[in-house]
């Protein structure tokens, strides 16, 4: 009997899913009110259901003729379904330099919306970003993305975006390639970094930039209160280009360091506590 029950106990444990491991298949955690892990690679690429997220953001660039630029954004996202997240992006306000050429002032708001599919650790899915046509249509944004998780230390991602700008007198289409990894050195402390492959116009496909990136991201709070606090030091290096022809045509943005700080909330309507299944 005793060789018996051994066999039969092994077979339940190995059956059962592992509870130390969040991506095996019928895995329950005790989750508190707000749905996004403390720990930056496990998040999902979209907003968990009822969930709220605003974004305040700003940095300081400078350009090829060695103008500043300060972009100052703040963006609000909300969870539709854990697959779906609709957003916009209402504050977008540019402050130039009295030499640049560049327009500075507000630009219109935009509204976004993003879907994704799970297969295991792999998360694959797609976006569009439309800027309201208060002055007439000017750009509009799609693209795709993914991103594979290592567990709860790493997390790779992948994206292409390739977006639409309409001017009185030129049309061009924009395309970015970001890919970044990201680890977490303690469950409320991770870095990361990668690059993004540009250009400024599909048509102009010999002119490339390639631009490095870094981020150090800290997280304050628990996931029993909300909201759960965020903030975000981010740098993106000079591109390296071909010279003489991009040069001449285009305005380029070189290194830029800012500050991002990011807000999670869970709807207030739900229980403070439940049990969520993967």
């Amino acid at each position: 009997m005793a060789p018996s029950v051994v066999v039969a106990t092994t077979l339940l444990y190995l059956a059962a899913p592992n509870p130390t491991n969040p991506w095996s298949k019928g895995y329950r955690v005790h989750r508190g009110r707000i749905h996004v892990p403390i720990e930056a690679a496990v998040r999902p690429t979209t907003l968990p259901a009822d969930q709220f997220e605003i974004r305040i953001q700003s940095q300081v660039v400078n350009t090829e003729t060695d103008l500043w630029r300060v972009p100052l954004e703040a963006t609000a996202g909300y969870g539709v379904s854990d697959d779906v997240e609709i957003g916009i992006r209402l504050l977008r306000l540019r402050l130039t330099s009295a030499q640049d050429s560049d327009t500075g002032g507000l630009i219109p708001p935009s509204v976004f919306v993003k879907t994704r599919g799970v297969i295991e650790r792999l998360e694959v899915g797609a976006f569009a970003d439309l800027e309201l046509p208060l002055e007439g249509f000017k750009a509009f944004d799609f693209g795709a993305f993914s991103r594979f998780h290592l567990g709860q230390v790493a997390r790779i991602d992948l994206g292409f975006r390739i977006g639409l700008r309409y001017d009185e007198d030129q049309t061009t289409w924009p395309v970015q390639m970001p890919t970044e990894l990201l680890i977490n050195l303690s469950p409320f402390v991770a870095i990361a970094g990668g690059m993004r492959v540009e250009w400024f116009d599909i048509a102009e496909v010999d002119l490339i930039s390639v631009r490095p990136t870094g981020r150090l991201l800290y997280v304050i709070g628990d996931c029993s209160q909300s909201p759960l606090w965020q903030l975000e030091a981010f740098v993106e290096g000079n591109p390296t280009r071909q010279p003489d022809p991009w040069v001449r045509t285009y305005d380029i943005e070189q290194l830029s360091v800012g500050l991002r700080l990011v807000m999670f909330f869970d709807d207030p309507s739900n229980s403070s506590v439940h049990e969520t299944k993967f």
